[in-house]
């Protein structure tokens, strides 16, 4: 199991490390000056000289990319910001938990109306409910969240004032943004269910356990739901990452202080640095959903666990078959 595990983790380094050369070849071919924005308009080119010689931003390419890398992974400093001169990783850690619990929240709402609808839907195939949940499923995916995060501020707000349009001051601010970036990943999440369970009813031990007089609602829970899960797992591991780097479009259209907000700031003002940290903490984030989820496979699915323990077993009994071979030759 910890093979298993240290596995999938150490996959996760060329993912991150691509991740960092990306983002900072992208960020250092964006025209402007970073000394400027530091000193503002007015300063004069002797100071902008000797700023960008101080930070280093004179140095070529790879060497920045190289110190970038080294500043990252041998001391965790993602640099400073332009802008406020305060440390990124500390700006990205005091936004990160709004955008964690937004993403948290998120994907609950996916879960309780994507499984559930996923499961009526597959339960009454070709029913009225199953079309009108379909219909909610393609609606869902086609419709763009910040463009649902508008109609609804619009509708809630604005012409039947229920609920705040935007701030988080309180707990009816964080009624909407969840519902609108949760219900257009519950469509995704529904579609997965009731294709996976519409696989699992059609089985023999499906039959079998109907055969044996189960209850209907323990066969679709305990054996038809368990053995579909597999892809629904990848699917809500892959919508829980999306939510997270997705989120930067509706902190934006309900003025949420997260870490999405900060990075659309910080584009716009052309601050790197946070931007290449931002992103990279999502990167990390999304690449740690994905590790728990290669995990939860383990328990899900037993096949996996007992592979690498086979696995296990096989080179522990090899090295003894070679000794007994070794003791026949010298007895012969």
């Amino acid at each position: 199991m910890l093979k298993y595990i240290g596995k999938r983790f150490l996959l996760m380094i060329p993912v991150l490390l691509g991740v960092i050369i990306f983002v900072f070849t992208i960020m250092y071919l964006t025209p402007g000056n970073p000394a400027r924005i530091m000193l503002g308009p007015n300063a004069s080119e002797e100071a902008v000289q000797q700023l960008l010689e101080e930070k280093g931003f004179d140095r070529p390419y790879f060497v920045q990319l190289t110190d970038y890398i080294k500043n990252i992974v041998l001391r965790g400093d993602f640099g400073e910001s332009f802008q406020t001169g305060e440390p990124v990783l500390k700006e990205i850690l005091e936004r990160f938990p709004t955008t964690l619990r937004l993403a948290t929240l998120s994907v609950t709402v996916s879960l309780v109306f994507g499984l559930t609808f996923g499961i009526i839907s597959a339960t009454r195939q070709y029913s009225i409910l199953d079309k009108v949940t379909t219909s909610f499923a393609l609606l869902g995916v086609s419709m763009p969240s910040f463009w649902a995060g508008l109609m609804a501020t619009i509708l809630f707000s604005s012409i039947l004032g229920w609920l705040p349009a935007s701030g988080s001051y309180g707990w009816k601010y964080w009624i909407l943004p969840p519902l609108v970036l949760g219900l257009h990943s519950a469509a995704s999440i529904m579609r997965m269910t009731r294709s996976s369970m519409l696989e699992v009813i059609r089985q023999d031990y499906i039959r079998t356990a109907r055969a044996k007089g189960q209850t209907e609602s323990k066969v679709i829970i305990v054996h038809a739901l368990r053995n579909a899960l597999i892809p629904v797992v990848t699917v809500v591991g892959m919508q829980f990452g999306i939510l997270l780097g997705g989120s930067i479009l509706i902190e934006s259209v309900f003025a949420l202080p997260g870490l999405g907000r900060l990075i659309i700031g910080s584009i716009g003002k052309r601050d790197r640095m946070v931007v290449q940290g931002g992103v990279l903490f999502l990167a990390l984030a999304f690449s740690l959903v994905n590790l728990l989820v290669d995990i939860l496979y383990s328990f899900i699915d037993p096949r996996i666990k007992s592979q690498y323990q086979v696995t296990g077993k096989r080179r522990k009994e090899v090295p003894n078959n070679v000794d007994n071979k070794l003791e026949k030759q010298e007895s012969n």
